[in-house]
């Protein structure tokens, strides 16, 4: 735990770890999971790396602290349902 903000405690990863889980089933690995594996270990979840379980650290602090708004109009409008005359078109 390395911050609070308001009620939020905001977290960092300090280390981490792969761990093999050994499985009873004898299929052989996929031919693509070295190359997963290596791509995972590739990043450095060590450095910069912050969560929390209750605030969107996603958002910027004004983000979080403003009051909710409206929700935005619908994607797609019910469509006119009102009658066009032939003369109009």
């Amino acid at each position: 735990k390395i911050a609070v903000i308001g009620s939020h405690s905001i977290y960092k990863i300090e280390d981490t770890a792969m761990i093999y889980i050994p499985s009873e089933s004898s299929k052989p690995l996929h031919p693509d999971e070295q190359r997963y594996v290596k791509m995972f270990l590739a990043i450095d979840l060590s450095t910069n790396f912050y969560y929390s379980y209750s605030y969107d650290v996603t958002h910027t602090l004004q983000m979080n602290m403003a009051p909710p708004r409206k929700l935005a109009p619908a994607l797609f409008p019910k469509p006119v349902t009102a009658a066009v005359h032939q003369s109009n078109i």
